[in-house]
Formats: structure tokens, C-alpha cells, sequence
């Protein structure tokens, strides 16, 4: 298989992931209720947020917009980076794991996130010289 067709799989599955992080938020929120859970709200405003950028990021890719990228160097620098990327998206799986409700979406969007972000961890230990200089505009 060809180099770019593994990255370009990456990242098709990384926006996937995203899209079903944001569906989960969004659900999420329609689960509260009740004033005491404001903790639940924060939860999924933040998985909202953050897959939201990681999904723009993302998108980055396939059509570069400078002043966009620009900010995106500025303040997620970090995402630019294999390892970096691929930690955030530990870090923004263990945000599904906070939402309460709905349990089985929680659950199984964590899950897929958190593996997800250990494959990509583990391919980059393991292949480094294949996600050097990945920020190319996807054609």
C-alpha cells in the first residue's frame, strides 16, 4: 500500500471519528435535564469544541486557507506533529468517558478514540519516517 493512501486513510478516519465525537456532544446535551448536571454540559461543550477542531484541522488538509493556518501554528501547534496529534486524541477520548448519558455512545466513541490515537501512537514509534512532513495539502 502506498504511503499516501495509509495517510490519507488516517485522516479520513480521524474526521470520521470527529463527526461521531461532535454527534455524541451534541446528544449528550439533549441528555440533561437538570441544573446539578452543569458538569455534564462543560464535558460537552468541551468534546464539542475540541472535535470540532481537530475536525477543521483536519480538513486543513485537503484545502489550505492561510489565515486559518496560520492560527492553527499559533495556538495548536502541537497538532502539526504525529505524536502530538495522536496524544490529543487520547486526551479528547477520555472527555467521551466523562459524559454520562448516553452510556453505550459515551462509551464505544471513547473507546474508538482512545484506540485510534494508541494506533496512531504506536505507528509513528514504530514507522517515523512515514509522518515526517505530513502537513502537504492532500490531492
Amino acid at each position: 500500500m502506498k504511503l499516501t493512501t495509509i495517510l490519507f486513510t488516517l485522516k479520513i478516519v480521524t474526521i470520521l471519528l470527529c463527526v461521531l465525537m461532535d454527534i455524541t456532544a451534541v446528544i449528550g446535551i439533549g441528555y440533561i435535564d437538570a441544573v446539578d448536571e452543569v458538569g455534564e454540559f462543560f464535558v460537552a461543550a468541551y468534546m464539542l469544541f475540541f472535535g470540532t477542531l481537530l475536525l477543521f484541522f483536519e480538513l486543513m488538509s485537503f484545502r489550505k486557507i492561510e489565515w486559518i493556518d496560520h492560527w492553527f501554528r499559533r495556538n495548536c501547534g502541537f497538532l502539526y506533529s504525529a505524536l502530538g496529534k495522536s496524544l490529543f486524541i487520547i486526551f479528547i477520548a477520555f472527555l467521551c468517558f466523562g459524559l454520562g448519558d448516553p452510556q453505550t455512545l459515551t462509551l464505544s466513541t471513547g473507546l474508538a478514540l482512545a484506540a485510534f490515537g494508541s494506533l496512531q501512537v504506536g505507528l509513528y514509534l514504530k514507522y517515523p519516517e512515514v509522518f515526517e512532513d505530513t502537513n502537504q495539502v492532500v490531492r
